[in-house]
């Protein structure tokens, strides 16, 4: 192997590291259902191709919550969302990213042991990694990683929605075009924001439903109508109103938001509803010429997965794993961004760095972030 720059230390001879990297680090070590806390924990190395991140800022989504509340996995690492600097490199990392890169991605936190963004450092797949340009900020791109994501894939891949891909260069919004209706149940979620302006940014006329309070924000992203999700009979209103739905993207995925959704879709046609958690059966007797799936970021680990009801082998888990790499390849979610054609959720920051952790998850668990994401400097 050629010799590291005299800049680099060794942290072991066939890893190049930026700067002295400490042996331990602080965590969100989860210590069982409901419960964790700030522990002193091994520092990660990479290996198997991975690099190391130092971590500047996480966000807090309801998968966070959900799995410290429903799985409360011990001796686990919460966190999924993150943004830092690559301080470290495997001997066979395969990437182009250097050692002082600025990335942000996402990891399966509260799940495998020693894997969590809630964390000072995090050894990760460079493939995994999205480059950040300097004009975005650390707080902006914590908050990026399961929100745009989520919608990506299930808007554009094959197996949900199936939308064409929007080409991450474009500059300008096309007219609307009313024949192409799409609902986005919970538009004012992370993921239904983000979902709101890809769809507007293909045409697409955006129906979508929220709190009063954010109608006005949802229709500046790019929603044409906008409804409250709590009024009774709203789907059947949405329907009569907006004939001819033929796709709805469900970001919330809870108290019936499935047989809502299918309700106010087209009965007469094919057509397509895409849930951020399993929808069930019975929900799919509202609609039976409706494809239902729905999308599970977790496939990204690239291991076989059966959660929540969905069950994927390693090869289709790894196709995952491909396509987003080649998003990150092609730098998608920062180009739309500085194009003007996404534009990031507000933030709710919070002081403290680790030890508002849990502060943070109570604000997505109760629901009290509506319209803004949580993100936390370390």
């Amino acid at each position: 192997m050629a010799h590291a720059p005299a800049r680099f230390r060794h942290l072991h001879p066939t890893i190049i590291m930026s700067a002295q990297i400490p042996s331990t680090m602080q965590a969100i070590v989860v210590e069982g259902k409901g419960q964790a806390s700030i522990k002193e924990v091994p520092t990660p190395k990479p290996t198997d191709g991975q690099v190391l991140v130092k971590i500047h800022d996480v966000a807090v989504n309801p998968t966070d919550w959900k799995h410290l509340d429903f799985f409360g996995k011990a001796n686990t690492i919460l966190g999924s969302d993150f943004a830092g600097t690559i301080v470290a490199k495997a001997p066979d990392a395969n990437t182009s990213l250097e050692i002082g890169t600025r990335v942000f991605s996402m990891t399966h936190g509260g799940f495998y042991e020693g894997v969590g963004a809630y964390a000072q450092y995090l050894a990760v797949h460079p493939n995994g990694l999205c480059p950040l340009p300097k004009e975005l900020s650390d707080e902006t791109a914590a908050g990026l990683g399961i929100g745009t994501y989520t919608a990506i894939f299930g808007l554009f891949q094959k197996e949900h929605l199936a939308l064409p891909k929007l080409d991450p260069n474009t500059k300008t919004l096309p007219p609307v075009d009313e024949s192409k209706k799409i609902l986005v149940w919970s538009g004012a979620s992370n993921v239904g924001q983000y979902v709101i302006q890809l769809a507007r940014a293909l045409g697409m006329y955006v129906i979508a439903t929220a709190s009063p309070r954010n109608h006005e924000w949802l229709k500046s992203l790019g929603a044409s109508a906008t409804y409250n999700y709590s009024d009774n009979g709203v789907a059947e209103l949405i329907g009569k109103e907006h004939p001819g739905i033929c796709y709805a993207f469900d970001a919330y995925s809870e108290n019936n938001s499935a047989t809502q959704c299918l309700t106010a879709m087209d009965h007469s046609k094919p057509g397509r509803y895409l849930s951020v958690l399993n929808p069930g059966p019975e929900e799919h007797k509202a609609n039976p010429n409706v494809q239902m799936s729905f999308v599970l970021l977790y496939t990204l680990d690239g291991r076989e997965l059966d959660l929540f009801g969905l069950k994927r082998s390693k090869e289709q888990c790894m196709q995952d794993v491909r396509y987003f790499g080649e998003l990150n390849a092609e730098e998608y979610v920062p180009k739309l961004i500085m194009n003007g054609i996404l534009k990031p959720a507000p933030l709710h920051l919070l002081k403290g760095g680790l030890s508002a952790v849990h502060e943070g998850l109570d604000l997505v668990r109760t629901g009290k972030n509506s319209g803004k994401k949580v993100v936390i400097p370390l």
